[in-house]
């Protein structure tokens, strides 16, 4: 992959994802976005990230994969908030969220 990859949340999961994915194809590009600042500036020390964001809209509408890995009871307003971007038409979007229910509305 040679595209632009943003990871949202950078927690364990998302942090080893990012991690994995640089490994595999240096030559994307990974970026960062962390409610949490340390984690942010902990993964872009590190190398595990190219950069980090300050604002999920202009990141989100640079990317090409789109990882959600934050808690499950944040996901759909994370996915509520990138509905509203102008994301790129063949962008991928997944989660590392272990249940669909809670996002559904249904649990």
């Amino acid at each position: 992959m040679d595209g632009t990859v943003l990871i949202i949340g950078l927690g364990l999961i998302g942090g080893s994802l990012a991690k994995a994915i640089k490994k595999e194809h240096p030559s994307s590009r990974i970026i960062g976005f962390d409610v949490d600042q340390k984690n942010m500036i902990l993964a872009e020390s590190t190398g595990i990230i190219d950069s980090r964001s300050d604002n999920l809209q202009i990141s989100a509408e640079l990317a090409d994969l789109i990882v959600i890995s934050v808690p499950v009871v944040a996901t759909k307003k994370v996915i509520q908030e990138l509905s509203s971007f102008s994301l790129k038409p063949n962008v991928i979007i997944t989660d590392t969220g272990s249940t669909k229910e809670k996002i559904n509305g249904v649990g």
